[in-house]
Formats: structure tokens, C-alpha cells, sequence
């Protein structure tokens, strides 16, 4: 077992570094290379450029002043953090957001010969696939959420903040070959569960990259390759199809049991107010 579980580790890592593949076909046509360069720009020119100059910016003046004054450093800190970074990575994630579906949507459009297209035709109306929706967006905050609160265990903390990053990011990258193949939500958990080790590849180059250069520096850099690594899961879904199936030693992981069980207690709880409310 432990053999077959490094075999699809190393799968995925190999998948995940041939996503420079993709690379060929962004340049090749000029809406994909021209969105894909807004993201670089923005991300790795301006987001991150800026954040070296403040970052090194109060050490430079200490250093010519010959100063010594950490409160004084501290309100900078505080200035910065209130009106550059935490305004910026809200716009980031709207900006990010915007241009890598646009992104994605124009290499299906133009390179699927299949004619994917992010519908949401496995739900039967759009109603229930925004319903679904909703319901998986609450599942991920959990999931988050939880990550977060682990990664500061002691001794394991920054291991696990790893593990579970990884994982998150896979999933978010092969959401839109999911969504491309109509799969359904409860068949996506199932799938990533059951196939854990791949997509634990998959996803530990963003892990290693979020975990070792900070919050902030290290989510322009996972947006500026996100696109990248989401196109070409529409690729490897083509190309490979036995990465969706159960793997053989049953050895599954329950990554969503605790954020469904926390999701379905919000939802409950909030059907129970309206209930009461419009009666």
C-alpha cells in the first residue's frame, strides 16, 4: 500500500510540473497570452514589487538614520498592513478571480475538441446548481478555517498546514475539469478522498511555495500560476481518466466529514430562522 500511496504521490507531482506544457498553447493564442500577462503583471510586478520596497523600506531608513525605535516600527507595520495589504489582497482576489475564469474559459472554448464549457447541466436547473454551489462555498471556508487552526499545533503544525494546503488547492485547480465534465459535487469529495496521495502531489508545489514565503508574497505567486495548473487538469482529464477512480487499498481519507458536518449545522441552522421568520 505504502508503495502504490508514494507511486500516485510522485504521479502527481509529475502531473502538476508538466502544467509548463500548457505554456506553448497560452503564448499561441493572443487572448490567453494577453490575460495571462494582466495576472503576471499584477501579481509579480506590482503586488509583489511594492510589498519588497514596504517590507524593506523601514530597515533602510533605521540603517541610514541609525534609529532604534521598534513602536515606531510597529505603527508602520500596522499602517501597512491596514492600507496596503489587506485592502490589496481583497482586490487581488476579485482581479485573480475575474482573469484566470476568463482564462480558463477561452483555452476550453479554443483547444477542448470536446466543447467544454463550465455549465452547470449535472444539477438539472440553475437554481439547484446555485443552491449546491452555495453549500460547497460554506464546506471550503470550514475546510479552511480548520487548516489554519491546525497549522499552529506544536511540532506538526507546519507539516499539516502543508498536507492540507496542498490538498486545498488541488481540489481548487480540479474544480474546473469537474465542472467542465459535469461532475457533481458529492462525486468530487468522493473522487478526492478515495484518491487522496495524486492529488496530494498535485497540489504540494503551491503547498511548499504557501508555507515558506509567507501569506501575503506567497498569494501573488500561486495566482500568477493558478491558471496554469487549472488548464491543464483539463488535459490530464482527457488524457488519463483512472486518476478519478478508487485506488485499489480502499485507504480514504475523510478530508470533508468535519467541514460537511459543520456545513449541514449552519445551513440547518438557517433554514430553522427562515422557517420561523416567514411564519
Amino acid at each position: 500500500m505504502l508503495g502504490y500511496l508514494v507511486s500516485q504521490f510522485g504521479k502527481g507531482v509529475y502531473d502538476s510540473i508538466t502544467s509548463l506544457n500548457i505554456l506553448v498553447k497560452i503564448v499561441g493564442n493572443n487572448i490567453t497570452k494577453s490575460l495571462i500577462y494582466n495576472l503576471l503583471f499584477y501579481n509579480l510586478v506590482i503586488c509583489l514589487g511594492i510589498n519588497y520596497l514596504v517590507d524593506n523600506y523601514p530597515y533602510c531608513i533605521q540603517k541610514y538614520y541609525n534609529l532604534d525605535n521598534s513602536y515606531t516600527l510597529y505603527l508602520y507595520r500596522v499602517f501597512v498592513n491596514l492600507f496596503w495589504l489587506l485592502p490589496n489582497y481583497v482586490i487581488g482576489l476579485m482581479y485573480n478571480s475575474y482573469y484566470t475564469n476568463q482564462a480558463i474559459g477561452v483555452f476550453i472554448h479554443v483547444y477542448n475538441p470536446q466543447n467544454l464549457n463550465l455549465k452547470y447541466h449535472c444539477y438539472g436547473r440553475y437554481s439547484r446548481y446555485l443552491v449546491n454551489k452555495g453549500y460547497y462555498q460554506v464546506i471550503i471556508t470550514f475546510l479552511t478555517l480548520e487548516t489554519i487552526l491546525i497549522s499552529y499545533l506544536p511540532y506538526i503544525g507546519t507539516f499539516m498546514d502543508w498536507f492540507l494546503t496542498s490538498l486545498i488547492y488541488s481540489y481548487y485547480s480540479w474544480e474546473y475539469s469537474w465542472s467542465s465534465h459535469k461532475v457533481p459535487h458529492s462525486n468530487r469529495y468522493a473522487i478526492f478522498e478515495n484518491n487522496w496521495s495524486y492529488y496530494l502531489g498535485y497540489g504540494t508545489i503551491i503547498g511548499l511555495i504557501k508555507i515558506n514565503m509567507g501569506f501575503f508574497n506567497s498569494s501573488y505567486i500561486i495566482a500568477s500560476i493558478f491558471p496554469i495548473v487549472c488548464m491543464n487538469t483539463l488535459v490530464l482529464f482527457k488524457k488519463d481518466t483512472t486518476i478519478i477512480t478508487d485506488n485499489p487499498y480502499k485507504f480514504k481519507i475523510p478530508l470533508f466529514y468535519f467541514p460537511i458536518r459543520y456545513a449541514d449545522r449552519v445551513v440547518k441552522r438557517i433554514s430553522e430562522y427562515l422557517k420561523i421568520k416567514l411564519t
